[in-house]
């Protein structure tokens, strides 16, 4: 979703093609937080209500120069906040996982593509599960979380 160039219309689109019921989920960043996990890069600028990676910042050990342009430029800086409007007087209701970040902080303890792509997040992630504490992520609200996993369902009446 974050590489479409109006994944707005085109959630509705994909959801209005479903079957009565029927659904639409992704997981993908939520840019109304600081983070940018394709390069690993924490965001301090922000416009338009998203947070986004500046060209000059857009760099990383594990990307080509090459593909570090193609990827920056094929970015929308998607929100949950954006989201929810743009289905605003649709009859597509969305429901957001209030527990993905809890989930992605327990992947963090085996998943080792995750850890090495993120090391420093990972090992902070290590530690709270060790301790029990990324429990406490299931309380932070689906509008700040820095991943949304969101099912679309299309409830025709």
């Amino acid at each position: 979703m974050e590489h479409l160039e109006n994944p707005y219309s085109v959630l509705i689109k994909l959801v209005e093609l479903l079957k009565t019921r029927g659904e639409y989920r992704f997981f993908c960043p939520n840019y109304n937080f600081p983070y940018e996990p394709h390069f690993g890069k924490w965001l301090f600028l922000r416009k338009d209500k998203v947070f986004y990676l500046q060209k000059s910042g857009a760099n990383s050990s594990s990307i080509s120069s090459d593909e570090a342009s193609g990827l920056l430029s094929s970015l929308n800086y998607i929100t949950l906040r954006h989201l929810k409007n743009s289905v605003k007087g649709t009859e597509i209701k969305l429901k957001p996982n209030q527990s993905a970040l809890c989930e992605i902080l327990s992947r963090s303890c085996y998943d080792f593509e995750l850890s090495k792509r993120h090391p420093r997040i990972s090992k902070i992630a290590r530690f709270l599960c060790s301790l029990k504490l990324h429990y406490l992520a299931k309380l932070v609200p689906t509008n700040f979380s820095p991943i949304m996993d969101v099912k679309a369902v299309f409830s025709r009446t």
